[in-house]
Formats: structure tokens, sequence, C-alpha cells
């Protein structure tokens, strides 16, 4: 399963197991908030506003799938701006640290899901 035909301006959307790369679609049990919108400013306001929204839904187990294509710190080279990488490993340490979040592969979370 490849995200190739997912463009990298997509804006966050909403999906199920079964239409997982189409961004068009608003309706489904996840939602995709692609790894620039948690960048786009300090404070992680779309994050926060993620959390909201479940917390408002009274949800035990909120699910956040990270929409990432390997090219945004990656030049068609094959060489690694550490730079970039480093932004990325800092934002997963903020949800990790911050938000106690925890990850897992896509079929773990299909399992805990019973989906």
């Amino acid at each position: 399963m490849f995200n190739e035909g997912v463009p990298l301006s997509v804006q966050p959307y909403r999906h199920d197991v079964d239409n997982w790369a189409d961004y068009r679609s608003r309706e489904g049990h996840f939602i995709q908030v692609p790894v620039h919108y948690l960048g786009r400013d300090l404070n992680f306001s779309y994050f926060e506003r993620f959390l909201r929204a479940c917390e408002g839904e009274g949800l035990a187990e909120c699910v956040f799938c990270w929409l990432f294509h390997p090219y945004e710190i990656q030049a068609a080279t094959g060489e690694v701006d550490g730079a970039k990488l480093r932004s990325l490993e800092d934002l997963l340490a903020k949800l990790r640290d911050d938000y106690g979040a925890s990850f897992v592969s896509f079929d773990e979370l299909l399992e805990r899901l019973e989906l």
C-alpha cells in the first residue's frame, strides 16, 4: 500500500480502513493530518484542536495517523536532510513526552480496534 497518489499539499482528511489514501474523503473513523501541519506553528494548535475534538466525543483512546512522505526529508538523490530529520524527531518526541502518545504500526492499530 503506497501513498504516491496523495499530494504534498493535502489538507487533513477523515477516512476508514478501506479508503485511507482518499484525501478527498470527509467521513470515517480516522483523520489524516499531514506532518507539515504539526510543525506549522510552535504551539501545536492543529494537534490541540484534534485532541479537544476527541475529548469532546468522550473517546477513551484517540487514533492519530501521520500521512508522511519520505521525500519531505529526503532529496531525489537519496540524501536525507539532517535538519528536517531532527525536526521530525523533535515533533515525535513532543507527542510522546508532552501528550503521552504511543506509536504503533497500522496492523497493530487494526488489531486494537478490531477492524
